[in-house]
């Protein structure tokens, strides 16, 4: 039997706090330089967007992966880390959230 081995994460961000119509929650930008994949689901019962946002010196973030969250359709994600710092985004959709979950872990 071939032997499995574990891959070690490290938790990035959680949040469960609701948000009112066309607010943005973002995380604060944490370095990835040791990791190669930022992983994640989301569920939302209001559409919105997702950002994996990154960049070199923690401020502009110009580098950008984008998932659509369809109302109350959960998604896993995930992207390659590229920049030296990683932040997630949510722009939340018109109404205001009833449920909000979102999880995510740096991988190597």
């Amino acid at each position: 039997m071939p032997k499995i081995s574990k891959v070690r994460t490290t938790l990035y961000d959680a949040t469960f706090v609701l948000l009112a119509g066309n607010a943005v929650w973002t995380a604060a930008g944490r370095r990835c330089n040791d990791f190669r994949y930022i992983r994640g689901t989301i569920f939302a019962d209001v559409a919105g967007i997702l950002y994996v946002e990154q960049d070199a010196d923690n401020l502009s973030f110009a580098i950008q992966d984008t998932f659509a969250v369809a109302a109350g359709v959960g998604l896993g994600f995930k992207a390659l880390c590229v920049g030296r710092f990683i932040r997630l985004r949510y722009v939340n959709g018109a109404a205001a959230q009833a449920v909000f979950r979102l999880w995510s872990e740096l991988e190597p």
